[in-house]
């Protein structure tokens, strides 16, 4: 793929949809925070924090 730094419009068609997105490039020297509100990630909120804090995998089975 051809990306520019930043935000990147895109559209995958699948027959006869079309689906809309962006795709986002980052530089090697950005940094992002990354947040689980909802628990999605992690097995409780709070327990995703203090386990995380302490380096340690507290994550839903399948994902990384």
């Amino acid at each position: 793929m051809k990306l520019n730094f930043g935000v990147n419009h895109v559209i995958y068609h699948l027959g006869d949809c079309n689906i809309e997105a962006e795709v986002y490039l980052y530089a090697d020297n950005d940094k992002l925070v990354v947040s689980d509100v909802d628990g999605t990630v992690t097995i409780s909120d709070i327990g995703g924090h203090v386990n995380n804090f302490l380096e340690k995998d507290y994550l839903h089975d399948g994902y990384a």
